[in-house]
């Protein structure tokens, strides 16, 4: 394993501080779970899902596009 030093702000320091003791974390713990998220390039299943909602609830609304009741009443009559 290898250590690093690094200069945060204050502010940073304390946001870092706030999100670990949310996560009932100790700091470097923490920072060391959030580094690897960064660099982790496989979503986990709780973002796939959360991505997937996100979707559904924008084609039933409409979002991007037409809301997915005109969808599949044009598919219906196609």
């Amino acid at each position: 394993m290898t250590t690093i030093t690094l200069n945060l702000s204050d502010e940073l320091l304390a946001k870092l501080q706030a999100q670990a003791t949310q996560h009932d974390m100790a700091l470097e713990a923490y920072i060391t779970s959030a580094l690897s998220d960064v660099v982790d390039d496989e979503p986990t299943d709780e973002e796939i899902l959360a991505n997937l909602k996100q979707a559904f609830l924008e084609a039933i609304h409409g979002d991007e596009g037409r809301p997915i009741h005109e969808l599949l009443d044009e598919l219906e009559h196609a």
